[in-house]
């Protein structure tokens, strides 16, 4: 309805300026009106009902609460997605034509039966505005309305069960590019058109009525003119519609190929933004969503490997690892709380060669760090098991608690900490992890809000909370696990980021 009352109110807009009807004609075609609506809207209701009878059934049977069958349903769904595109083609092939026949039938009777005197270029001009304006305008918007008006009956509709595959090749795809070219035909080709055949029209009769008769010279130069100027702006409208309708189109191909290519289980997928467009937020969302389907994966992968894993050390290992890698830093420690002498421990340190055997490999050997062990409340790892609240540190140097004596003993330039603590299912913190210097910047919020962590899969946490410390010392404290030099008595306290 909004759609036909924008129509008729642009053809009555524009006939009331061009055509020059006399009030008695004015009122002739308004009392004929009802006559030509009914005329051209009575096939127009009979394909709308064809249209939408299967879509309406089924939502009557579900307003009943009714069972309604899965291929019901598919059909119905089907019938929706189609509905905008009939409408649009309804209105363009039977609604315009059978509008403009009436149109020019209400004048012929009018001219039969009262005389009217409506001229041959009227007929002409009338049933061209309602082609050339008229039509395409109410079948843009009806498109438009009955996309939005479908919408929430596909939401209802899709709740009750998707698209079968054997209907998906009765969907009708309407493509950006085609909807790009009709704006630029029938809304500027088409009323250019029309706009210059008018002007030398009306400019031609104009001459007549003064008694002023131009020559053919005269003529065919403002012809060319006119013509020369809508060739322009047609060739330009096409252009511009065909060089973006093919941008968009390179665009959606992209995007689509990634995400078959997620289908088909390949993660190793980026698209690379090189446009500002909407599509530029698309493709940033798409990069980010593979992103976090790659964390996904990893930490399942590890928590697989963390729930088969009875070693210790290796289980620690698996976890700091794999944390480490997921927020991408370059060292990491995972740190257990040992209640019976309150004190903060591991044996594991990503970034620390670690011999097959379980003594340090050779580039570290000298060192003799091999357990890492301190008071729960000292340093920065300390601090957070206290409060249970994480820290990310961007400038470590400036922080008071924390020791840069390891940095100058190593070499190593620690740029940034973010350590966090872990928690039991009760709530109860039973240890922190600390990882190093973030590849290409600082710690996010991302990585700060723990999504990427491993330690938040269940399996994880409950691997972590068998650790039993003083079982740990027994077993992988003996002298022949030593390292080679390493003759330090058994809890013998090292630090490696934080000053006790």
């Amino acid at each position: 309805m909004e759609a036909s009352c924008v129509a008729v109110a642009v053809v009555f807009f524009l006939v009331s300026l061009g055509l020059e009807f006399t009030a008695r004609q004015w009122l002739l075609i308004l009392l004929g009106l009802p006559f030509g609506v009914a005329l051209y809207t009575l096939p127009d209701l009979v394909l709308i009902g064809r249209h939408y009878r299967p879509i309406g059934a089924i939502l009557e049977r579900l307003e009943r609460r009714e069972k309604v069958s899965a291929l019901d349903i598919s059909r119905a769904t089907v019938h929706a997605l189609n509905l905008p595109q009939n409408s649009f083609l309804r209105v363009t092939l039977l609604h315009g034509p059978a509008a403009g026949a009436a149109a020019a039938l209400v004048l012929a009777v009018n001219n039969w039966l009262f005389d009217a005197g409506y001229q041959p270029w009227q007929f002409v001009a009338f049933v061209a505005i309602i082609f050339a304006f008229a039509s395409p305008t109410h079948a843009m918007f009806e498109f438009f309305a009955v996309s939005r008006y479908m919408a929430p009956v596909l939401e209802l509709l899709s709740a009750q069960g998707g698209i079968l595959p054997d209907h998906r090749s009765q969907i009708r795809s309407s493509k950006i590019r085609n909807k790009l070219r009709f704006l630029v035909i029938f809304l500027t080709i088409v009323p250019l058109a029309f706009f210059a055949a008018s002007l030398l029209f009306k400019m031609n009769h104009l001459l007549h009525q003064l008694g002023v008769d131009a020559t053919r010279d005269q003529m065919m130069s403002l012809s060319l003119w006119v013509g020369g100027v809508v060739v322009v702006c047609i060739a330009g409208s096409l252009t511009m519609a065909v060089l973006t309708a093919a941008e968009v189109s390179r665009s959606a191909a992209k995007l689509l190929a990634a995400m078959n290519e997620v289908e088909r289980g390949n993660l190793d997928v980026n698209l690379r933004v090189t446009t500002t467009d909407e599509y530029a937020d698309l493709f940033r969302g798409f990069n980010l969503m593979i992103e976090e389907l790659r964390d996904e994966v990893q930490i399942l992968e590890m928590s697989q490997a963390v729930m088969g894993e009875l070693q210790l050390d290796q289980l620690l290992e698996k976890i700091i690892r794999a944390t480490t890698e997921l927020l991408d830093a370059e060292r990491g420690t995972l740190l257990m709380y040992d209640p019976k002498t309150n004190e903060l421990w591991s044996r594991v340190a990503e970034g620390i060669d670690l011999s097959e055997d379980g003594t340090l490999g050779p580039k570290h050997a000298h060192s003799g760090l091999r357990e890492i062990r301190f008071p729960a409340t000292a340093g920065i790892a300390g601090a957070v098991f206290t409060t249970g609240k994480l820290e990310n540190i961007s400038d470590p140097y400036a922080d008071p608690r924390f020791n840069p004596e390891v940095d100058r003993r190593t070499g190593y330039r620690t740029r940034s900490i973010m350590t966090t603590p872990i928690l039991s299912k009760q709530g109860e913190r039973i240890g922190v992890t600390q990882v190093l210097n973030k590849r290409g910047g600082q710690f996010t919020r991302r990585d700060c809000s723990g999504e990427r962590s491993p330690l938040r899969r269940r399996a994880a946490y409950e691997e972590l909370q068998r650790v039993d410390p003083a079982q740990y010392e027994q077993r992988h404290d003996h002298p022949r696990r030593r390292p080679p030099g390493d003759h330090r008595q058994r809890g013998e306290r090292v630090d490696l980021a934080d000053d006790p």
